[in-house]
């Protein structure tokens, strides 16, 4: 258990009322970094130790919260956690959202953003933190949301207040570990609009100050970090159904040590993630009808009416695109980048698609001829033997 024992930071000698600066915890950090000053605005689960960590690390680092009761806690140094590792020791208390932006430099949200029905997220409490943040900003300013918010929060708050700069940083943290999850992310992600190139650089020096190992960083738009940290979520709940799913089907089988392999590198980690058109060849496709009939998973069935469904949204944009007695020029005949092997592969499938079609339809021809669409079913596929002026459809675009 830590406790905060805090008093008042005041401009007076009396601190005898309510402050006009900010409240500073007793044993305040001064390391490197001290020049960069920072509002944390939602001192909940995440919000609090992060403060008390950007502190710890010698930021100068304020803290502001709509909950009465738990400033009022931490003034009186009556408030206590029991997550691990929590030092709040440099962490300065504001009165006001108003008072905190008029001494730092950039505010992060941590706000709480709940479901309101099933699906539905409620995003009224970092809307409100940082519409306050707007109104109190009298020159350009860094705001980061940190909280977990729809793709697209961002945004739309940048286009709503454009003397903010906003940056979308989700952060990964597990409770009981929230301090050392801070410290040791494998991967940083941060996202922003070409005009917040600057305050990005700025955020990430203050990041630099705490981390303890060097993540993988990703630079990108705030819709997409915003996405990131869903998908991620989302893939960690499908993999633990999916485990709970064998237990319960697969009879006779070790469980553990199943578990066991996916731990250690069974995923071959960093493979597969690319988006191509689907997947092909004589293993995959065959097992995965294989498992499903051994397992009944419906993840499997899943996995098969997705791969179907995604050369049908192909052929719909080709439909769409050009004649229907028109040609199409399909590059990519092996089920993967450089193979030969063909089996089930996602050109083979597109192609037995087109087929029920008047499309007229070529596979890798030799030499090659004029289309009226180029389908690339590999990635980074060489294009100078197209005409010019061809249309493309790269299945791999933006992967």
């Amino acid at each position: 258990m830590a406790s905060v024992g805090c008093g008042w930071e005041t401009s007076s000698t009396d601190g005898e009322n309510a402050p006009e600066a900010s409240f500073q915890c007793p044993r305040n950090a001064t390391r490197e970094g001290e020049d960069l000053r920072v509002l944390v605005v939602g001192l909940g689960k995440l919000g609090l130790p992060l403060a008390g960590t950007l502190a710890k690390h010698g930021i100068k680092t304020y803290g502001y919260d709509t909950n009465v009761l738990l400033m009022n806690a931490l003034y009186a140094g009556t408030f206590t956690t029991t997550e691990p590792e929590c030092d709040y020791a440099g962490l300065r208390l504001v009165p006001s959202i108003e008072l905190g932006v008029a001494q730092t430099d950039m505010t992060m949200v941590c706000v709480q953003t709940p479901e309101l029905n099933p699906g539905i997220m409620d995003v009224s409490y970092a809307n409100s933190a940082v519409g306050a943040i707007a109104t109190a900003a009298s020159r350009p300013y860094t705001v980061i949301i940190n909280s977990t918010v729809i793709p697209g929060t961002a945004a739309t708050l940048q286009n709503t207040y454009p003397n903010l700069h906003i940056i979308s940083n989700p952060v990964w943290i597990a409770l009981g570990d929230v301090v050392r999850d801070l410290e040791n992310p494998p991967v940083m992600v941060l996202g922003g609009a070409y005009g917040t190139l600057a305050s990005m650089y700025r955020l990430e020096q203050a990041w630099e100050s705490v981390l303890q190992n060097k993540p993988h960083w990703i630079y990108t738009d705030t819709r997409t970090a915003e996405f990131i940290k869903l998908a991620h979520n989302a893939w960690q709940t499908i993999k633990m159904s999916w485990m709970g799913n064998i237990k319960d089907h697969a009879t006779g089988i070790n469980i553990a040590d199943v578990s066991d392999f996916m731990s250690h590198g069974g995923e071959r980690p960093g493979a597969f993630w690319k988006a191509g058109p689907s997947f092909g060849g004589p293993c995959f496709p065959r097992d995965l009808r294989f498992w499903n009939h051994v397992v009944s998973d419906p993840f499997g069935a899943q996995a098969i009416a997705t791969n179907k469904r995604r050369i049908g949204e192909l052929m719909y944009k080709i439909e769409h695109s050009i004649p229907g007695d028109g040609t199409v020029v399909i590059l990519g005949r092996g089920y993967k980048a450089g193979s030969t092997i063909d089996t089930e592969s996602p050109a083979l499938q597109l192609a037995e698609s087109l087929s029920h079609y008047e499309f007229k339809v070529e596979i890798d021809p030799e030499p090659m001829i004029d289309a009226d669409v180029y389908v690339l079913m590999w990635p980074n596929m060489d294009t100078s033997r197209l005409p010019e002026g061809a249309y493309i459809i790269d299945t791999w675009e933006a992967a």
